[in-house]
């Protein structure tokens, strides 16, 4: 005998850690056993008196204490057997540990994605809140890290709230396509037993079966694996796009967007004044653990013959449901400590020269001029406005009318009003006309559209768990009749 026959302990801690045993894994190993002996029962394949027998040992070993260790299949085989005879292994009739894992891989991947369809569902509560609030708050928007046009904060926040929308779409088909069951497809060929495939899906609440045997293991558990992580990266990436925008506004001497000093911000040790943001830090941080745990997953995936289950293996410790659901969370606890200055905001907008667009549009609108030549004049107004270190309110309408006439030859076709509304942060947001823009009726509508489909998302999500606890309640009968037999 040598020490291969006996693994140490290094062996042991490898296989708990990438298992990472749980009460959730534990739980479902138990319903699997339970739904098995109801399946094999009806298949005619167990009396009823050994079922009997077989339900009370297994509610005896149900019983014990869960001490967090992993319990492979056979060992729990073994201590049955103990209390039943060989009668123990009817429970396995054509069934293999091959579908029991990939069973368990799509529990904890469902009930990872349930808590972050919760999550989202609560964010974009929050989101459409605060958007209604800030529907007419203007403030400045930027591309390439530039200031670039006037928007209002609240179209900004249902632009988010768009972005959060289609993660909880993509990861609600990922729960579609993987909430499927594999049990019954055996090591890869089913088995000679004429098990019913449906019932027992049923039974543990998935919404139907994988139907391919050969797939049901060793290739539609990689794709669920990997859309549900892909799901989550998604989510963690959009969110840090927002707080690198929070991070480039706080950066400013006067920002008109600040994080509230607070539980989400830490005083500098060293620093009195300084006040940072800890709680961006943190999403930032947990993004990081997102996106990492989908490169670890492809990386599992990549260059396996198809029979190998690194990837089901290591799901169970990689897949991010957890960051990503901590993640969600303290992102709506950011976004509600977020404080806007109104009025800083406003002359952000104001002072930088972000109306620009408006004033071309409407040369063209009102008088006909191309918009390349009233976008080049516009341009040079800003041009000569910045070397002057002028606002744009500083510039009159006859040094604009003399720059026109520098850039076209012609006289400036606007008049005072004219132009001075074009310079109008406010008035431009009002002038939007196009779908899906900020001005107040589109901005309104948006946001009924986007709070009816966060109610039919509430509502599916409500359905999957309502289905869930069905399944769980309909085998617990099950389960108690053969019991009572």
């Amino acid at each position: 005998m040598t020490d291969v026959d006996h693994p140490g302990p290094a062996y042991d801690a490898a296989r708990a850690l990438l298992f990472r045993p749980s009460p959730l894994v534990h739980a479902f190993g138990l319903d699997m056993n339970r739904a098995a002996l109801v399946v094999v029962h009806e298949a005619g394949l167990v009396e009823d008196g050994v079922a009997a027998g077989l339900a009370r040992a297994i509610d005896l070993l149900a019983a014990e204490p869960y001490a967090g260790e992993w319990v492979d299949y056979l060992e729990f085989e073994s201590r049955l057997a103990e209390l039943v005879g060989g009668d123990a292994s009817l429970i396995h009739l054509g069934r293999s540990r091959q579908d029991m894992f990939s069973a368990t891989c799509r529990a904890v991947l469902r009930a990872g994605i349930l808590e972050v369809l919760d999550a989202l569902v609560v964010l974009r509560g929050r989101l459409l809140g605060l958007a209604e609030t800030h529907a007419g708050t203007v403030v400045p928007a930027y591309t390439h890290g530039v200031q670039a046009q006037p928007t209002t904060f609240g179209h900004y926040l249902l632009a988010v709230d768009d972005a959060m929308g289609r993660g909880f779409a993509r990861l609600d088909q990922a729960y579609a396509r993987g909430n499927v069951s594999p049990l019954g497809a055996g090591a890869l060929t089913t088995s000679r037993f004429a098990l019913d495939r449906s019932l027992l899906a049923g039974l543990l609440g998935f919404d139907g079966v994988v139907e391919n045997s050969y797939a049901a293991n060793h290739l539609a558990p990689t794709d669920a694996i990997l859309e549900a992580a892909a799901g989550f990266g998604i989510v963690a990436v959009q969110v840090t796009q927002i707080v690198q925008d929070v991070h480039q506004v706080q950066a400013a001497p006067l920002p008109w967007l600040t994080l509230a000093a607070g539980p989400l911000t830490g005083i500098s040790s060293m620093m009195p004044q300084k006040r940072n943001p800890t709680a961006l830090e943190t999403l930032r941080e947990l993004a990081s653990l997102v996106t990492g745990s989908l490169g670890a997953l492809f990386t599992a995936a990549h260059n396996l013959h198809t029979g190998m289950p690194d990837i089901r293996e290591v799901s169970i410790t990689q897949l991010a449901a957890e960051p990503t659901r901590l993640l969600v969370e303290l992102f709506g606890d950011v976004l509600a400590a977020l404080r806007v200055d109104r009025a800083r905001a406003l002359a952000e907008c104001a002072n930088d020269y972000s109306t620009m667009t408006e004033l071309a549009d409407l040369l063209h609108d009102t008088a006909g001029v191309s918009f390349r030549d009233g976008h080049r004049f516009a341009s040079q107004l800003a041009d000569h406005g910045r070397a002057q270190a002028l606002a744009p309110a500083d510039i009159g309408v006859d040094a604009a009318a003399a720059i026109y006439r520098q850039v076209t030859g012609q006289d400036f076709p606007l008049t005072e009003q004219r132009y001075r509304t074009a310079l109008d942060p406010a008035a431009f947001v009002r002038s939007r006309a196009g779908l899906g823009g900020p001005q107040p009726a589109e901005l309104a509508r948006m946001l009924d559209t986007q709070r009816d489909q966060l109610a039919n998302d509430a509502a599916a999500v409500s359905g999957h768990r309502g289905r869930l606890a069905a399944a769980a309640e309909q085998l617990e009968k099950r389960f108690r009749a053969l019991v009572g037999g």
